[in-house]
């Protein structure tokens, strides 16, 4: 996940904890509306300024590329800040829970918060598909510019959107129940309600999370050995498919956390670039973090920063000071956002550390029962390196240090230091 959607998401819900504002709900959404139409105006003149550059030879095609993604990339992050004014200067988020219909939903407010967010990105997705037709990269026409959106739309945003719209509807859902209307409900309520949210993280994400990436069943030759190379590292009953991503991109997780729910998916590029030993580092990587519980630590790391956040909110709406009370719920909302960065960049870099690591161990047991494992520490680390570097190989953005993986040269590092290990830290 990039720091940047997960920050238009977090940012744009924060806001709808603003205090009132004196202007109307269709006076902020027209001024919304125009802030979206010059922001696209101003994305596709941008973008046609150096496809014509190109397409004179006044600049070469190499480094009209770089220009144009650059020039996007700084408009990503400067759309942050007109999400904020939208959002607070409009005053469209200010008004939601007065608003008729709006008010008695919380996944319809939230819906309206993030769309300001995402008109402004899918201006910029937009941009950068008519940089590729006026150059003839891609096929123009309405059609295949939507296909282009929604495609983008889905391996980045939808992570996030569908989630948390489909918690918060669950959460609309029981708020129109006896016991979600009623304030004596009781704790055994309370405790229903806490474990129908948690059976639908549980069950119902990694659904959700499968309809969304386009995928295809593995070859059968490849769906045995992939199915038995998890056996052999505890992970049971996991399907495995095709992350079909047009051949754009290395790529593996696992989806789900029970057993028949999970799913691992292998984009079609790597696996159709890597040989099959390389392949499966990269499976059992991702079967270390199933197996060290990286998520429900994760998670668990993220408690005292949303603590944090409710902390700041209670104390700020006890103080003496008018403006505390009345920003208590943003300058909370901020905290939340600063202090789960923090929390969830110290535990991914320690967890994917960690995974290379028990990855190489879990290579040694599953040698003696699957074709094509390292079968020892060294030869496992220098596999997995070997990996990283070349799905990496011509990619310095891919290769540095990001908000939840470290360096491709860090983690090279601390495999080969791994390889010095003895022969007993091979047990798992």
């Amino acid at each position: 996940m990039q720091l940047f959607y997960f920050l238009l998401v977090m940012l744009s819900l924060s806001c709808g904890s603003l205090p009132p504002s004196e202007h109307e709900l269709l006076w902020s959404a027209g001024f919304t509306a125009l802030m979206v139409l010059a922001w696209w105006t101003l994305c596709h003149l941008a973008s046609r300024m150096v496809s014509q550059q190109v397409s004179k030879n006044s600049v070469d095609a190499m480094d009209g590329a770089r220009i144009i993604e650059v020039q996007l990339g700084m408009f990503r992050w400067l759309s942050l800040a007109l999400v904020v004014l939208c959002l607070a200067g409009f005053g469209l988020a200010r008004n939601l829970a007065e608003t008729a219909v709006l008010g008695e939903s919380r996944a319809l407010q939230s819906v309206v918060l993030l769309t300001p967010g995402y008109l402004l990105v899918l201006g910029i997705w937009s941009a950068d598909f008519s940089y590729g037709v006026r150059l003839g990269y891609v096929t123009g026409g309405w059609r295949n510019r939507l296909r282009d959106l929604w495609q983008t739309f889905r391996s980045t945003l939808s992570w996030l959107t569908f989630p948390i719209l489909g918690v918060l509807a669950v959460v609309d859902l029981w708020e129109h129940t006896p016991w979600g209307k009623s304030d004596t409900a009781g704790p055994l309520a309370e405790l229903a309600f806490f474990v129908l949210i948690i059976a639908i993280v549980m069950f119902g994400l990694p659904i959700i999370i499968r309809r969304l990436f386009p995928t295809m069943p593995l070859d059968e030759d490849t769906g045995r050995w992939a199915g038995a190379l998890l056996q052999s590292a505890g992970v049971r009953h996991a399907r495995s498919l095709v992350w079909n991503t047009g051949g754009q991109s290395h790529n593996a997780m696992v989806a789900g956390f029970i057993g028949q729910f999970r799913t691992l998916l292998i984009t079609d590029r790597l696996l159709r670039e890597l040989p099959r030993d390389q392949i499966a580092m990269v499976i059992l990587h991702e079967a270390a973090h199933l197996r060290r519980y990286h998520m429900p630590l994760r998670i668990a790391v993220l408690m005292p920063a949303w603590a944090i956040g409710l902390a700041i909110t209670h104390v700020t709406a006890e103080s003496t000071w008018p403006w505390l009370q009345t920003w208590s719920g943003l300058l909370g909302s901020v905290a939340t956002i600063a202090a789960t960065l923090l929390a969830l960049r110290w535990s991914s870099y320690r967890a994917e550390f960690d995974a290379d690591a028990h990855a190489c161990r879990l290579s040694v047991v599953a040698s003696e029962s699957v074709e094509h494992v390292p079968n020892t520490l060294d030869l496992a680390a220098e596999t997995l390196s070997t990996a990283l570097l070349r799905v990496t190989a011509g990619q310095p953005e891919s290769q540095a240090a990001s908000w939840l993986h470290p360096s491709v040269a860090d983690r090279v590092t601390r495999l080969r230091n791994i390889a010095v290990q003895t022969p007993a830290a091979a047990t798992v």
